[in-house]
């Protein structure tokens, strides 16, 4: 499983954007990704999505916290953006998803000796 980490500053969000790759298998599970924020500034953050936190919200950070790791699993997506900000700060940043296609041949390759 990938995992990142997103710094909350003063300054916004970093990076900014969070980009994350899949490699999705034809037969395999979804693939997934875990993103944590940490909160580097001196007021409670969050980093909730632009869909008023439907897709995934950290709930209240501390200060020099992390939130816990938010999971995102997606399939055949191949690229997905998520909008998001901080309800305390206004800081805006946005998840990318990168999700490459494979089909593996579920047929041994033939060997000729």
């Amino acid at each position: 499983m990938t995992q990142a980490t997103v710094k909350i500053t003063a300054a916004g969000f970093n990076p900014n954007p969070v980009v994350v790759g899949f490699v999705e298998i034809v037969g395999e599970p979804a693939p997934q990704c875990q993103i944590t924020w940490q909160n580097t500034t001196t007021v409670v953050q969050d980093a909730t999505s632009s869909d008023g936190g439907q897709t995934f919200t950290t709930g209240p950070i501390q200060p020099g916290q992390s939130s816990l790791p938010i999971t995102f699993s997606f399939s055949s997506q191949f690229l997905r953006e998520i909008p998001y900000s901080s309800t305390a700060s206004g800081l805006t940043g946005t998840v990318s998803i990168v999700d490459q296609f494979i089909k593996l041949s579920p047929e041994p390759f033939p060997v000729k000796l």
